[in-house]
């Protein structure tokens, strides 16, 4: 089913700001365990967001651009925090690994 490009556009904002206001720990623990446990909750988390907002729609060609949007929304969050254990900046890093692996 083709979705038109007023329904995209509503996906994909509702996709940014479930990433803004996403459920999980911007900031990853700074030792490896705890790095490779906050990527998996990431992935988790947003490989299940993603699954629930193609099927909602029944839009899976915009699967890609739904994870583009959750991403962009995500930086947001992690961007908002004032202190972390990482820089905001290793944390986007870590976070668009995440994502390539999603894609």
């Amino acid at each position: 089913m083709e979705t038109t490009q007023v329904k995209k556009e509503e996906i994909i904002m509702k996709a940014e700001k479930k990433g803004r206001l996403a459920l999980i720990d911007p900031a990853p623990d700074p030792t490896e365990d705890g790095l490779i446990s906050w990527k998996q909750n990431v992935r988790g988390y947003f490989g299940a967001v993603c699954d629930d907002l193609v099927m909602e729609y029944h839009a899976p060609e915009l699967r890609g651009e739904i994870l583009d949007a959750l991403e962009r929304g995500c930086e947001v969050l992690i961007n908002r925090q004032p202190v972390m254990d990482v820089p905001h900046e290793e944390a986007i890093r870590h976070l668009k690994e995440v994502f390539a692996e999603l894609h």
